[in-house]
């Protein structure tokens, strides 16, 4: 039986790691693209990739999360695993506006300007627009970098059926036992109904 192709969206000032290391030792074929920091062309970039490599899972962490919201709109058969999803991006990361900050996996520099905080917020989701029974949320009650509560108030304001996954995990929720877990059964599921 091949497993899904997996699409892989990492978070802000990131790329790939343990986690994609996880996912292709159980067998996935994981997609992983530098995301460049510029709105537009990464979100270009994801989408040729979802459409190219016939894609039917997601994952996206932190800012990869929000990405993730943002393609549901317009994939709306894909399975979705955000994890810790960074919900209002435009406002984190505003305090390293001017900031210049190395990527720790790539070493690669990047300075967070006006530009990039102005084209996340254009994108913006409207969260009742995202097709909610198609995404797991895995949140980290122990997240440093963003207010998990808020995001879920908002969810749960809906009043519809949602997947939250809440552990004891902090922002770069290590531990993706879970989320592989989930992505297994609905990848037999998916194979079955073929």
């Amino acid at each position: 039986m091949a497993l899904n192709n997996v699409l892989y969206i990492h978070g802000f000032n990131s790329g790939k790691g343990k986690k994609v290391t996880t996912l292709q030792n159980e067998g996935y074929t994981v997609f992983c693209p530098q995301l460049k920091n510029n709105v537009k062309e990464d979100l270009l970039t994801l989408e040729n990739l979802i459409k190219e490599e016939s894609i039917l899972s997601i994952i996206g962490t932190s800012l990869g999360g929000y990405y993730g919201l943002i393609l549901s709109q317009f994939f709306k058969q894909k399975d979705y695993y955000l994890i810790n999803p960074s919900y209002k991006p435009y406002i984190t990361l505003k305090k390293h506006l001017g900031e210049t900050l190395e990527n720790f996996k790539t070493s690669e520099k990047f300075k967070v300007n006006k530009e990039f905080i102005e084209g996340l917020k254009e994108v913006q989701p409207e969260i009742k627009n995202v097709p909610l029974a198609v995404i797991n949320f895995y949140i980290g009650t122990n997240d440093e970098v963003l207010d998990y509560k808020e995001f879920t108030n908002d969810l749960l304001s809906l009043q519809k059926p949602l997947n939250i996954f809440k552990e004891q995990q902090d922002h770069r929720f290590q531990d993706i036992s879970l989320v592989v877990k989930h992505l297994k059964e609905n990848t037999t599921s998916n194979n079955l109904n073929q």
